[in-house]
């Protein structure tokens, strides 16, 4: 998924969380880069991915958070959303 992001909206960085919305878990693609309208992103998007791959929700950031190893930190954007 992260693969399709990168390639399809050529953005700087990508990484795809589930993030917790109410009692259910939301598949939820983090983005850093140029802000797209949604159903631009599925129109793109639906040309690599399954419709179970998709993500249901986009957060645009200007960096993705990395983590000491450089790869990121997914627990960063699901700190975001919380204080949001």
């Amino acid at each position: 998924m992260e693969n399709a992001l990168l390639e399809t909206m050529q953005c700087t960085d990508a990484a795809v969380i589930l993030l917790q919305t109410g009692n259910a878990d939301t598949l939820t693609a983090c983005i850093a880069g140029e802000r797209v309208p949604k159903a631009k992103l599925l129109c793109l998007l639906r040309q690599h991915l399954e419709d179970y791959e998709m993500p249901k929700q986009f957060i645009f950031m200007d960096a993705i958070p990395k983590n000491e190893s450089g790869k990121a930190d997914r627990g960063k954007p699901r700190q975001v959303m919380d204080c949001q």
